[in-house]
């Protein structure tokens, strides 16, 4: 079982609730910031290959791919992600230590397979906050890591807002443009 730490004050239901909440935000927050560079690389590949890396499906997929190892990277190395940073998340193996690349890349693959299929992860994680608010994990975390979560400070909210600014401004442009 993977314990959700967190305000102490709060009722465990809440607690747990308000940790769902965080890691959903954190995960979008990763994918707002790696969605640009990423894109950027596959469009040098679709530079190249038009009729495989110019399909937008395609695309997708593989920025998606392409950060599962740098999730990876981040939790094996620093023990969050940006997003993760942020909401205030981190993720431990058992014994407290920081998750090895091999353990992380696992986790974040499994992620990948819930959030990485439109309309499946809207199902897929749904079941996944359910479970993590009646039992405190999920799949993808059990007996295998904890994941902490400490209260929010205010400066990493601006943050988290400034940078979903960021990517509105980004996005908007972008459709303008016709990228």
């Amino acid at each position: 079982m993977t314990p959700v730490t967190e305000i102490k004050n709060q009722p465990e239901e809440k607690r747990r609730s308000s940790a769902a909440w965080k890691r959903f935000f954190a995960r979008m927050f990763d994918g707002w910031i790696s969605a640009y560079p990423l894109a950027f690389l596959v469009g040098i590949l679709a530079i190249r290959n038009p009729e495989i890396f110019g399909n937008r499906i395609i695309s997708s997929l593989l920025v998606l791919l392409l950060w599962t190892p740098f999730e990876a990277l981040w939790l094996s190395v620093v023990g969050s992600t940006p997003g993760k940073w942020l909401m205030g998340v981190s993720v431990k193996d058992l014994n407290g230590s920081k998750p090895t690349f091999k353990q992380a890349l696992f986790r974040a693959i499994g992620i990948t397979c819930v959030v990485g299929i439109p309309f499946v992860n809207l199902f897929l994680m749904s079941g996944a906050k359910k479970k993590l608010i009646e039992k405190g994990f999920t799949d993808y975390d059990s007996n295998l890591f904890t994941v902490n979560i400490t209260e929010l400070k205010w400066w990493k909210i601006l943050i988290f807002v400034i940078g979903f600014v960021g990517y509105v401004v980004m996005e908007v442009y972008a459709r303008m443009q016709n990228i």
